[in-house]
């Protein structure tokens, strides 16, 4: 299954969005907002991504950064440097990712 077909009628923001990632984040905020019908604070949310720039976008938001080292580019190490709040080699475990998420 390819990642895109979990977010298919749903809220989301990905690269195409915009070059600036801070601006991700607050789209994604107003997309969610208005889907639920609900107002949720940035501290609410979650970016979940493999580069230093994803860290960015969540700290320009208020958001929890959780980095994820199996992208093309940039090593686990590399990301440590950007201090995510959760840094993790990849999402195989998906008990451990699901509590982590929860208690982010």
């Amino acid at each position: 299954m390819n990642l895109w077909d979990y977010f298919t009628g749903t809220p989301h923001s990905f690269g195409e969005i915009s070059h600036q990632r801070s601006d991700l984040a607050k789209f994604a905020g107003k997309q969610f907002c208005e889907f639920y019908q609900t107002e949720l604070k940035p501290e609410q949310f979650i970016v979940i991504g493999d580069t230093p720039n994803d860290i960015a976008c969540a700290r320009a938001f208020g958001a929890k950064a959780v980095a994820v080292g199996t992208g093309r580019i940039h090593s686990t190490e590399e990301l440590a440097k950007h201090n995510p709040d959760i840094l993790l080699e990849d999402l195989r475990n998906t008990d451990k990712v699901l509590q982590i998420l929860t208690n982010c």
